[in-house]
């Protein structure tokens, strides 16, 4: 028949025929690098079924090796960012600051996006808990590949894909994005390296590839090394331009969405003075003879007592919230 061809004792058409290339066969518009060094990226043409290659490299950001058996330009290294509890963010440039907003905002999303990488977006809910001066992460939401992923802390242990109770573990697009339980953690992974955590109550960790460095924005910052520019950025551009959290449109977010304010407590300096000198209580954390000293270093130490004071100082309680903070040594 015309247009047709014999393939392994199927009449196939002849445009779904792959290309043949040192040996080894190609599917129709398959890419693959031709050589050892990442320098000559090739294609099968399905119209010719020729492979066609032309120079190229990786990035700066990228090396050339083989993973799971696939050669190509991997990340040198990865971002990470997070918030946690009422909320306190650490972005990709390890810069760490206090927001209160009780809104959705954007975590991180890429604003500018090279051809030859995928766009995403990281969306986070935050919500009072009976305390008006703090908020929490209430429901995180991933954008990737045309999917919508939402973690909420409304349903433990189940994700809400394309609005859709979904449970775990979950795969889609070829396996290029996953999603499964890791701990007390929903975990969603994508092919490029983008990875999502959230334990459906209040601490979300982001890691990006060092490929993205540069071209990001929201609370996390915008990883372009300089952790002085991430933290009271304009409001803009923290509240999401596209439809989250189950909204058909963008809607008009109240004023006070994009207030960056970092909230000031009058006395913390104090109260921290006072917690290390005790050695009690959030001062547990960088007592001299405390549980913590072989396992943290002092700078962090330092960081977690203030976080625990400060949300002691908001909270007005102490006890389960230091426990809280303990458990991010």
């Amino acid at each position: 028949m015309e247009g047709f061809v014999l393939s392994q004792g199927s009449c196939i058409p002849r445009s779904s025929c792959g290309c043949h290339y040192e040996g080894r066969p190609y599917a129709p518009n398959e890419s693959f690098w031709g050589d050892d060094q990442c320098s000559k990226k090739c294609t099968c043409n399905p119209s010719t079924r020729q492979v066609e290659c032309a120079p190229s490299a990786c990035k700066a950001s990228e090396k050339c090796e083989i993973q799971k058996g696939v050669r190509g330009c991997y990340p040198t290294g990865h971002g990470n960012c997070s918030a946690t509890g009422d909320p306190h963010y650490l972005t990709f440039d390890k810069h760490r600051f206090d927001f209160q907003g009780p809104c959705a905002y954007v975590l991180t999303e890429v604003y500018e996006t090279p051809i030859d990488l995928t766009w995403f977006g990281v969306y986070v809910q935050n919500e009072y808990r009976g305390n008006q001066q703090v908020t929490w992460t209430r429901s995180v939401q991933v954008n990737v590949y045309d999917i919508e992923i939402v973690i909420s802390r409304q349903y433990p242990g189940k994700l809400l894909v394309g609005g859709l109770l979904t449970f775990l573990p979950y795969s889609s697009v070829g396996g290029r994005v996953k999603a499964f339980k890791q701990g007390v953690n929903a975990v969603i992974q994508t092919n490029f390296g983008l990875s999502v955590h959230f334990d459906w109550d209040s601490k979300v960790f982001v890691t990006v590839p060092n490929t993205y460095a540069g071209i990001l924005r929201g609370l996390c910052g915008n990883f372009n090394g300089n952790g002085g520019d991430d933290a009271l950025v304009p409001g803009s551009i923290l509240v999401p331009s596209i439809p989250v959290f189950g909204t058909s449109s963008p809607k008009e977010p109240d004023p006070k969405c994009k207030e960056i304010i970092d909230p000031k407590c009058p006395g913390l300096e104090v109260i921290e003075e006072q917690q290390r000198a005790s050695g009690k209580a959030c001062g547990l954390i960088v007592a001299k003879d405390g549980p913590f000293q072989e396992c943290l270093h002092i700078l962090i130490q330092r960081a977690l007592s203030g976080i625990a004071s400060m949300t002691m100082f908001l909270q007005g309680t102490l006890h389960c919230h230091l426990c809280w903070n303990l458990q991010l040594c």
